[in-house]
């Protein structure tokens, strides 16, 4: 990659971060913003391990926009409020344009004072 395509690659990540910034503080959406995405399904398993509970997930996401996109973001805990408990990253992974991809892991919850007040489990993915 040539120093004006690292460039261009830098600005493109820049625009997609301060796109989600706007989308989390309210302000205006971008106009020139080509990503589109959906969260198509996120399923969650619980199993117990020696070190606590575990959490299966596959989440499913489908890029809908015309260029290829890479994806970051956390599995998020939540207690009975809808409170946030516990947050775990998730790997980065690229969906190619028009593209449905489906991300597994695996999150473990080792403080034993999280996991007794988990009730629901959601994903927050956004592209980079």
């Amino acid at each position: 990659m040539n120093t004006e395509e690292e460039i261009q690659d830098i600005k493109e990540r820049l625009d997609h971060i301060e796109e989600f910034l706007r989308g989390q503080f309210g302000g205006p959406p971008s106009s020139t913003n080509e990503a589109s995405y959906e969260v198509l399904d996120l399923q969650v398993k619980k199993s117990e391990s020696s070190i606590g509970p575990e959490y299966a997930y596959r989440l499913k996401v489908k890029n809908s926009s015309n260029t290829a996109l890479r994806f970051t973001g956390s599995i998020i805990f939540l207690d009975s409020s809808e409170f946030e408990v516990y947050r775990y990253p998730m790997d980065l992974f690229t969906i190619q344009a028009g593209q449905t991809h489906t991300q597994s892991g695996k999150a473990t919850i080792m403080d034993e004072n999280h996991a007794p007040r988990i009730s629901d489990v959601t994903a927050e993915i956004y592209p980079i």
